[in-house]
């Protein structure tokens, strides 16, 4: 079950289906921007057991916040 500050979406890998959540915790507008760029196409990357790919997502930071409600520009 996930909560409502989470988005569920759907990751299709070399023929398998997994569900996964975005949490909008701390980057909901960098969530809103995933989801809204879906469906996404790109070669994934895998490092041990962790898979990563790029998005068609613009994030202006470079450093995660350290207090997010600090910055709204960035939430």
């Amino acid at each position: 079950m996930y909560e409502e500050n989470e988005m569920e979406i759907k990751v299709e890998i070399g023929g398998e289906a997994f569900k996964i959540a975005l949490t909008k915790e701390f980057s909901p507008k960098t969530v809103e921007k995933i989801v809204g760029s879906l469906p996404i196409e790109s070669e994934v990357k895998k490092w041990g057991d962790e898979i990563y790919f790029d998005v068609p997502v613009e994030n202006h930071s470079c450093f995660p916040l350290t207090d997010p409600e600090s910055d709204d520009s960035l939430r």
